[in-house]
C-alpha cells in the first residue's frame, strides 16, 4: 500500500546521491523524461527528508521513491 503526504508542487524522486547504482538510475531517468518536470533530490542533502516525514530514512535506504503531486509516496528500483 503506498504512503501518503502533503502533495509537492511537482513530482519528486528522492534517491541516495552517495550511491552510484542510484546516480545511475537517476542518470536514466532523466534521461527516458526528458522534458519533463521531475524534481530529483538526493534524500541524504539537508532538510529534504524533513520535506516528507512521513519518509524515513530507512524507507530511502531501501529503494528510490516517488512523490506524486497528488502526494502519493511510491517505492521502488
Amino acid at each position: 500500500m503506498a504512503k501518503i503526504t502533503q502533495p509537492p508542487p511537482m513530482d519528486v524522486v528522492l534517491y541516495d546521491g552517495a550511491c552510484p547504482f542510484c546516480r545511475t538510475q537517476v542518470a536514466r531517468l532523466k534521461h527516458l523524461l526528458i522534458g519533463s518536470t521531475i524534481e530529483y533530490r538526493s534524500f541524504r542533502e539537508d532538510g529534504v527528508l524533513e520535506r516528507f516525514p512521513e519518509l524515513s530514512l530507512a524507507d530511502c535506504d531501501r529503494a528510490i521513491q516517488l512523490i506524486t503531486q497528488s502526494g502519493t509516496i511510491y517505492s521502488g528500483a
